[in-house]
């Protein structure tokens, strides 16, 4: 009797964005990915070429289905699109904030708390 392998996950953050780059906040908001973000892609799909794949999961974000696309072109099998693993909404900090300015505004209101 054959035994089964266990089932592997990969768990794969995307790219860069244009945003990451210089810091700004996207949560849902969605910039594509910079060069960089595109380099990684590739480098992805290059470190997981061997792996058999059997399904490839990504948010509804272009920045997460264009890191994914790669592999999902070598490996011959679609991106199942997923709004669950969609980054949280970050409210105002979206866009509007780099990551740098956040501790020296008050983006919480009065009766917000800053947790450091």
């Amino acid at each position: 009797m054959k035994e089964s392998q266990p089932t592997k996950i990969f768990l794969i953050r995307h790219g860069q964005s244009e945003w990451n780059g210089t810091k700004r906040i996207s949560g849902q908001l969605d910039p594509p990915l910079s060069k960089k973000g595109m380099k990684q892609a590739r480098t992805l799909e290059k470190a997981i070429r061997s792996e058999k794949l059997s399904a490839i999961y990504a948010s509804t974000l272009q920045r997460s289905i264009e890191t994914a696309r790669p592999t999902a072109e070598h490996h011959r099998i679609s991106i199942q699109k997923k709004e669950a693993f969609m980054e949280i909404h970050l409210g105002i900090l979206q866009e509007d904030f780099e990551i740098n300015e956040i501790p020296r505004r008050n983006v919480f209101g009065s009766r917000g708390r800053r947790i450091d």
